[in-house]
């Protein structure tokens, strides 16, 4: 088991909590998760444009302090959105396109499913409306 800190409402502080990360591919909720802060999805978009970078590089432009940027470049490593390569002191982070596949995949179905409810409510609305006449 690896311990994850987990933020509770309002106090601040980090209670522990057990979670198994042993799977290969990274689950949905870690991946809203790391999308779900506007900081991090401007690492990721950094990254889309500029390529490769070194951490210094990527936080650069970046008022977060180094220990706020550390946290969430683990937060995205851990949802499989990016990855680091460490050769010595030098840590170049790459992004890794595949990483937000599940998430996509979830998106087109759940839009596939909601297109066709949305469909048949108007169709029903229309016909409330025809009876209506």
């Amino acid at each position: 088991m690896v311990y994850e800190q987990k933020r509770r409402g309002g106090h601040g502080r980090y209670p522990r909590r057990k979670r198994a990360l042993g799977t290969r591919e990274p689950r949905l909720d870690e991946i809203f998760f790391a999308l779900s802060h506007s900081a991090r999805r401007r690492l990721l978009a950094r990254l889309g444009e500029r390529g490769d970078l070194a951490v210094a590089s990527l936080a650069a432009p970046f008022s977060e302090s180094p220990a706020q940027i550390t946290k969430h470049l683990a937060i995205l490593e851990r949802a499989g959105l990016i990855t680091r390569r460490i050769t010595g002191r030098h840590h170049q982070l790459h992004l890794e396109p595949d990483g937000i596949q599940p998430a996509t995949d979830w998106i087109a179905r759940h839009r596939e499913f909601w297109s066709v409810g949305l469909d048949g409510l108007e169709r029903f609305l229309a016909s409330s409306e025809h009876d209506k006449r």
